[in-house]
């Protein structure tokens, strides 16, 4: 029951959002924190806090929207990469790569409540809060681990090459996991019964950045060459493609907004792109090295790591 007052509560932020967007200004930085070794990145919007993995310190930062500052650190293993947050029910999840372990946090207490072990390297992460499953991508294997949130125990692994990034559809628990390898591609899968659906070789080469847009059922992948595709999330297609000089590294997408936020780690910028034409727009200046990004669609905030300068770009993304 919270569960769909939760949801009810976010729609209606979506909606607002959505109507008050065509009156608002263009996208802006609005800070830059800062955060050493800034990789995954994850956030929380009813709390409005977002956590960052800082990679080889073993603590995970935690920044506040309503002030664009560091407001705490949480101590967690020796090596965090990935993050993901459960909003619904106060849980925090943290990879780390040297440990094989995902930390799970009560995110109200920033307390440690349990670990669980997970095959070699794990990094980059998504969550289905409907299915209350956490997927978690092994960096530079061949497989993508899922853990159950009810028990917190690992129930299943994901065959895929090389495994980057995850995101997941929540209207029809498809899950996408992008492959940074040299054909490039993204594998779609059944997230009720992880079982592989469909593999979609990319227009370009090492698959990086995936996003969905849940409204349009469309997945946006960024491939590290320099190409932004679109992919039907019905027939498991690729529609289009546009290819930039740039090297992509993360995607995010806005479907209220019909907007794509891609990361050029070559050249520190974040390049918007209309998601219907896929014509890029703008761009907007990130630290060094944009890598790894999330955003928070209720309160329209995007957030992009920069190991390179040690800071986190926070963009509003009203348009």
């Amino acid at each position: 029951m919270r569960f769909l007052k939760t949801c009810k509560t976010v729609s209606t932020l979506f909606l607002a959002v959505t109507i008050l967007g065509s009156i608002c200004a263009a996208e802006t930085v609005v800070a830059n924190v800062p955060q050493l070794e800034p990789n995954g990145i994850t956030v929380d919007p009813l709390t409005r806090l977002a956590y960052v993995a800082q990679s080889g310190t073993g603590s995970v930062g935690v920044i506040s929207e309503a002030t664009n500052t560091q407001v705490d650190t949480i101590s967690v293993g020796i090596d965090p990469v990935g993050v993901v947050v459960d909003p619904i029910r106060s849980r925090l999840y943290v990879s780390d790569i040297i440990q094989n372990l995902v930390y799970v946090i009560d995110s109200r207490t920033k307390q440690i409540l349990t670990t669980i072990a997970v095959p070699d390297n794990p990094s980059q992460m998504a969550i289905n809060l409907r299915l209350n499953r956490i997927y978690v991508a092994e960096f530079g294997g061949s497989l993508v681990a899922v853990l159950d949130g009810n028990t917190e125990t690992l129930i299943d692994s994901i065959p895929v090459i090389l495994p980057q990034n995850i995101a997941v559809n929540p209207l029809n628990d498809r899950v996408y996991i992008s492959s940074n390898n040299f054909f490039g591609a993204v594998t779609a899968v059944d997230g009720r019964t992880n079982g592989v659906i469909a593999t979609i070789r990319t227009a370009g080469q090492f698959t990086v950045g995936v996003d969905v847009d849940f409204i349009r059922n469309l997945v946006y992948a960024a491939d590290e060459s320099g190409t932004l595709n679109v992919i039907d999330g019905a027939t498991n297609t690729l529609l289009s493609s546009v290819q930039t000089n740039t090297v992509l590294v993360d995607s995010r997408v806005n479907p209220f907004t019909n907007r794509v936020y891609v990361n050029e780690n070559n050249t520190n910028q974040v390049a918007i792109f209309a998601g219907r034409t896929l014509q890029q727009i703008g761009s907007l200046p990130a630290g060094g090295g944009p890598s790894q990004s999330a955003i928070d669609l209720v309160n329209q905030r995007l957030f992009v790591g920069n190991p390179f300068s040690n800071d986190v770009t926070i963009i509003n993304t009203q348009p």
